[in-house]
């Protein structure tokens, strides 16, 4: 009865030990990474933002800006110009021109 204990323990020991990185096949378990489904998450993302502040940002009827340049105590010079976005200036043209273009096509009464 002894022996038969101590075979079990054995074969318990050994089994548990076996069974920490493998299946019961004897092929080696690995976690499944998570990285290309983060990946793949923010590539999808990222139009969603893109067309998002676009949205946010563009204002079709325009806005007049105006700059005051102030050059010495009596001199000073008003400028005006139309942006369409709240934001961002003239590298926000740049950056959502091709959004720009496509709204234009869609929404033409908005643009004039």
């Amino acid at each position: 009865m002894a022996a038969a204990k101590r075979w079990l323990r054995k074969l318990l020991a050994s089994s548990a030990q076996w069974h920490i990185g493998h299946d019961l096949l004897g092929d080696s378990i690995m976690k499944e990474s998570r990285a290309p489904l983060l990946v793949a998450f923010a590539l999808l993302l990222l139009p969603v933002l893109y067309v998002g502040s676009y949205l946010a940002l563009v204002r079709p009827a325009g806005m007049l800006v105006v700059t005051i340049r102030v050059m010495g105590s009596s001199n000073r010079v008003a400028t005006g110009s139309k942006t369409h976005y709240l934001l961002g200036g003239h590298a926000a043209e740049i950056i959502f021109l091709p959004l720009e273009f496509v709204d234009r096509q869609l929404r033409p009464a908005e643009w004039k």
